[in-house]
């Protein structure tokens, strides 16, 4: 075996889910001992074996091989694999806001929230990104969304304080620029 790690793919879609969570736990780890990229690597391959497992082909595939697999059942494993794929794009999005690479950290951030758009998490994570890309509207609508729910949360406080900081930076850019512009007139 070559020093890459070779992956088999389960046959079972519950297997396929299970080895999901194993290689989501294996990230929370490397994230905890602050290996961000590597972690990044793990979460990007839960979506090598959840993805398509929630299309109405693999749900029919699966009836067929269960044999009679109630409804409710077939909605608990797609919740599951919807929910393994929320998390690895909202634990990439941290990863990389930690890597300080916040264009990366805002597309997974807004991967997650097309799987819950209320996601307090995505919502804080987007927000943080689009301050640190200086969109001080979309930075104000998660922030504010998020004071909402978790209002003396130390990270949303921090996200106000920068924004501050941006829009106090903006109006005097701003206002430079205004007496660049007017300032030529008063000369003539």
């Amino acid at each position: 075996m070559s020093q890459q790690q070779q992956y088999e793919i389960p046959e079972t879609n519950e297997g396929k889910v299970e080895y999901a969570r194993k290689l989501k736990d294996e990230g929370n780890e490397l994230f905890k001992q602050g290996n961000y990229k590597k972690a990044i690597q793990k979460y990007k391959y839960v979506f090598l074996y959840v993805t398509g497992l929630n299309s109405n082909l693999m749900s029919v595939m699966s009836n067929n091989m269960s044999g009679n697999a109630s409804s409710s059942e077939e909605k608990k494993e797609l919740s599951e694999v919807d929910q393994l794929q929320l998390t690895a794009n909202l634990n990439i999005s941290q990863c990389y806001l930690k890597l300080e690479n916040h264009e990366r950290a805002l597309e997974f951030a807004q991967k997650a929230l097309n799987f819950d758009p209320n996601n307090l998490k995505g919502r804080l994570r987007r927000g943080l990104s689009y301050l640190a890309l200086k969109d001080i509207d979309r930075a104000q609508e998660d922030l504010d969304f998020c004071s909402k729910q978790i209002p003396n949360d130390p990270l949303v406080k921090q996200g106000y304080k920068k924004l501050d900081l941006l829009k106090q930076d903006y109006k005097q850019k701003e206002k430079k620029m205004m007496k660049g512009i007017f300032g030529n007139y008063s000369n003539e």
